[in-house]
């Protein structure tokens, strides 16, 4: 049988991988990365070989280092099972036409190490920074934070659903510019005429888009006509 098992460590991943290109398409990975367990168990399944991956990795940190290393190891086991390759037709092609994509695969198993990809994957990342204001100075209080690691590089889109005395925008919006953000819009539902103005003069280089413009803010803070609490909208408390 044309097999294969691969025992890679680093510093950042252990890795224990099996292949059966004779199998049956069965799969059973635990990689730490749910998407890359999803592709890998469809890669199997649709390949018809078995395979098995167990990864340890630094996802606490990241997913690509698990990803990396186990295409590493996925193509050390691949050669090694195909051996000599003898009786295996050099190419191979495959058109897949679905509602949403449409893909074209060539593959070479002639040995010699080339990848073309022309492929647009748009990889977002959630961040949340939890804040409340204080009902009696009106002021935003942060009790979490939490930004994805490379949030420098990226184009980051703050999303608050209602925009009134813009305190909450505001720190929310320095915070993320202390993680090394530079490109920031933000984008809310409704807001009020103060919010708008306050967002704008403290962070004059972030755009505001908004889906309507209400009147002013009422002596409590609160949008005038508004829509009520967002947390009572959101979570029906009220």
């Amino acid at each position: 049988m044309r097999t294969a098992e691969i025992v890679r460590d680093t510093n950042e991943t252990r890795i224990r991988l099996k292949l059966n290109l004779d199998g049956t398409g069965a799969a059973d990975i635990q990689t730490g990365v749910g998407f890359l367990d999803h592709m890998l168990t469809l890669f199997a399944r649709h390949g018809d070989f078995d395979l098995t991956v167990r990864c340890d990795g630094d996802t606490e940190v990241d997913g690509h280092h698990s990803v990396e290393d186990i295409g590493i190891s996925l193509g050390r086991a691949f050669t090694q099972a195909l051996g000599d390759k003898r009786g295996i037709c050099r190419y191979g092609q495959f058109l897949l036409p679905m509602d949403e994509t449409l893909v074209l695969i060539a593959v070479d198993l002639s040995g010699r190490d080339y990848l073309g990809w022309t492929v647009e994957l748009p990889a977002a990342k959630v961040g949340f920074i939890g804040l409340y204001r204080d009902e009696q100075t009106l002021q935003p209080v942060e009790y979490f934070c939490k930004l994805p690691q490379d949030i420098a590089e990226r184009d980051v889109l703050v999303l608050d659903p209602m925009l009134a005395t813009g305190g909450s925008a505001i720190d929310a919006i320095t915070q993320i510019k202390k993680h090394g953000a530079k490109r920031i819009k933000f984008i809310g539902l409704i807001a009020a005429p103060e919010g708008i103005e306050a967002l704008h003069k403290a962070h004059p280089d972030v755009d505001i888009y908004l889906g309507a413009k209400d009147d002013h803010l009422n002596e409590n803070g609160y949008i005038v006509p508004g829509l009520g609490d967002a947390g009572d909208r959101i979570y029906g408390t009220k």
